[in-house]
């Protein structure tokens, strides 16, 4: 499954289990609504991290499988929930405890590594 543009517009997958009709259409393709806390989007099909070390040619790398992929809210320094307001006049966002919009994290599951290559290993 791949996201897909619609005269310049992109236009994301979402489950429609996790976000009412009403509200995506509120909010539509808005990466940033906080959906009471619930990433309504489906993530691209990732199967492998290629990670590496550094900008050396000759650094280690790993190549590990990725068994899912799961989203939460921004935290803020102190440990909470970081919502956000956006002021449509003034075209900037504040932080606001009962604000509709959060940045996400991407949180990657990992499963077991496909490759390395260490220097300690060679």
């Amino acid at each position: 499954m791949r996201n897909e543009r619609e005269n310049g517009q992109l236009l994301l997958y979402y489950n429609p289990e996790l976000i009412s009709e009403e509200k995506f259409h509120e909010y539509p393709n808005d990466i940033m609504y906080y959906n009471d806390g619930v990433f309504p989007y489906m993530p691209k099909d990732i199967k492998y991290l290629d990670l590496k070390v550094g900008y050396q040619t000759d650094r280690e790398s790993m190549t590990i499988e990725v068994v899912d992929i799961s989203f939460q809210p921004a935290m803020d320094k102190d440990g909470n929930v970081m919502r956000l307001h956006y002021d449509n006049e003034t075209h900037n966002f504040s932080k606001s405890t009962n604000g509709d919009l959060t940045n996400w994290d991407i949180v990657f599951h990992l499963g077991e590594v496909v490759k390395k290559d260490l220097k300690g290993e060679r």
